[in-house]
């Protein structure tokens, strides 16, 4: 028992989990070997789904074998997943903890698929989306330039827009 808690006792990056991690930091295991994962992953799946070359599984795997290996070849992948999936996890905490409030504020009697609380949650969910794009964006020189700061008014302002069409359509389609 002292042993497992001699493990972790070291503080937050001590101890031999700690060491761990920091190894396999060092040997590309978050850098290369998981994005790579993840690329053949989905590659596969993807491609095992849309039956696209047939039903094939060695062929699938081939192609998501090279799809990854050279995915993670580019330092532009891992670059982007290192800086992606931390603000994924924190929009992700943001979004349980909105989740947590909501229903225990406001309870729903019927779990009806249009109440007005799954619209609150696409609300934030779409929110917390736009501002990791937007920080991923500027870490890799995407919306800090001048063009998005010079039209972001404008584009909120048509996003409003169709969002108020939709909303007054779809209302307009129940009633009737």
């Amino acid at each position: 028992m002292l042993e497992i808690l001699n493990l972790v006792s070291y503080g937050a990056y001590g101890g031999a989990v700690g060491e761990l991690f920091q190894q396999w930091e060092q040997m590309g295991f978050f850098s290369y070997i998981l994005p790579f994962l993840l690329i053949f992953a989905i590659v596969f799946g993807v491609l095992s789904k849309i039956k696209a070359l047939g039903e094939n599984k060695a062929v699938n795997a081939i192609i998501a074998l090279v799809v990854g290996l050279i995915a993670v070849n580019i330092d532009f992948v891992p670059l982007f997943f290192s800086t992606i999936f931390p603000q994924l996890g924190v929009g992700l905490a943001i979004m349980l903890v909105a989740v947590i409030l909501l229903e225990f504020f406001f309870v729903r009697e019927d779990a009806n698929k249009n109440s007005w609380v799954n619209y609150v949650y696409f609300g934030i969910g779409a929110i917390i989306f736009l501002v990791i794009l937007s920080k991923s964006s500027d870490y890799f020189g995407g919306f800090g330039s001048s063009w998005w700061s010079e039209y972001w008014p404008l584009i909120i302002g048509v996003v409003f827009i169709i969002t108020v069409i939709s909303i007054i359509a779809r209302s307009g389609e129940q009633q009737s």
